[in-house]
């Protein structure tokens, strides 16, 4: 059996160790780099906790945790209540339950010992977080300001972000991440694959693990978003001439359809603007994200819906004009040889298998617009109608 020190030489050693630093004469410093050594509990800067009570067995017990100790003894005196039983109970909500320990802590152990007639607690945990992990938690107080820090992580091309969220509510976030990537392409090229976990399953306050994998390296990513300016801003060139926002849309579509030596792919690409415009690679994804970004910042109210096509993910855009919306579908166009963007409606769409979230857009037909538009290649106007390019 594993013997222990009495209980008054703990209690007595810091004070041991203090008189033994008082006589300077005797006292040597060199001066060095301190090394990280994994905290033990307890010492002379951590006295040991006494609790009386369950509150007070629960936030000792926590401050255990939120400091790192693997080790850790804590004094029984005087108490009210069952402690075993409340010991049982606060360590599950402690390793369970509470935000930092569910993230943290991997296993624990906890058990009563009497020393000359003191009752106390000896607690062990096993760690699956450093303390540099448990430090760089960031605290928010709701969704919103999580939703943020997640968005400044994205363009900061961060490879990780741990948030405690202290009232949270049920929202897809992992939705709303492949949004934002989606909706922001020059502020983030890449769509990065990423995993989210949260700690614990259930409950308002929680702390959210993201970590994310980019394509390629933060470097890398901005010199490509440095090359698609020049394409981008001369395109937004050109739409900015139409006469109407449903004009410029008719122009930004144009362009990204008759773009000359366009390759379609099944593939998904993981820098969407970057493979269609620098690549000249088509993919349904590529146009709806270029497409809507093109058409935002010429301040036309546009959407990108993740749907599907004959069961399988797609995407296409949706546009709103004052009462009037329809669906557009570039790479239909593409594939098809149709070089005159045209206005796609809710049967169409359903005739050809196209299934999505009908509730949010729907699209029904309305009298044809008949503005003309100038036409991309030629000199003359063409006139602008709601059939398709024989």
């Amino acid at each position: 059996m594993k013997r222990r020190l009495p209980l008054w030489i703990l209690l007595l050693l810091p004070l041991l160790l203090a008189g033994c630093a008082t006589n300077t004469e005797y006292l040597s410093l060199t001066p060095h780099v301190e090394q990280y050594t994994q905290p033990t509990s307890p010492t002379e800067a951590d006295p040991i906790p006494v609790v009386t009570n369950r509150p007070e067995l629960r936030g000792a017990i926590l401050s255990l945790i939120d400091t790192w100790q693997e080790q850790g003894i804590i004094l029984i005196r005087d108490y009210d209540g069952d402690v075993e039983q409340n010991l049982s109970e606060v360590m599950n909500y402690a390793t369970r339950e509470h935000p930092t320990g569910a993230y943290a802590v991997d296993y624990a152990d906890a058990e009563i010992v009497e020393e000359d007639g003191q009752q106390m607690v000896q607690v062990s945990f096993v760690f699956r977080r450093s303390p540099s992990e448990i430090n760089s938690i960031v605290l928010v107080d709701n969704n919103v300001a999580a939703y943020a820090k997640i968005k400044d992580a994205l363009c900061n091309y961060n490879t990780a972000l741990t948030l405690r969220i202290r009232h949270y509510s049920d929202w897809d976030f992992e939705d709303a991440i492949v949004g934002y990537c989606m909706e922001n392409p020059r502020l983030i090229p890449a769509i990065p694959e990423f995993s989210l976990k949260l700690y614990p399953e259930e409950g308002e306050h929680r702390i959210m693990e993201l970590h994310f994998t980019y394509p390629e390296s933060k470097d890398s990513m901005r010199g490509k978003l440095a090359d698609l300016e020049t394409p981008l801003q001369s395109a937004l060139s050109y739409g900015r001439s139409g006469d109407s926002p449903r004009d410029r849309a008719q122009r930004m579509g144009n362009y990204l359809i008759r773009r000359q030596d366009q390759v379609l792919t099944d593939t998904a690409p993981t820098m969407p603007v970057y493979s269609l415009l620098a690549d000249n690679i088509g993919h349904d994804l590529s146009y709806a994200v270029c497409y809507n970004d093109l058409c935002a910042s010429l301040g036309i109210r546009s959407y990108i819906i993740r749907g599907t096509k004959n069961g399988e993910p797609y995407y296409w855009n949706f546009l709103q004009f004052g009462e009037e919306a329809f669906h557009v579908d570039l790479r239909y166009y593409v594939e098809n040889g149709i070089t005159s963007m045209y206005p796609l409606y809710d049967e169409d769409l359903l005739s050809m298998g196209y299934t999505w979230d009908q509730d949010s857009y729907t699209a029904a037909s309305v009298t044809p617009y008949t503005e003309t538009v100038p036409d991309a290649t030629e000199s003359t106007d063409s006139e602008v109608s709601d059939t398709p390019d024989s």
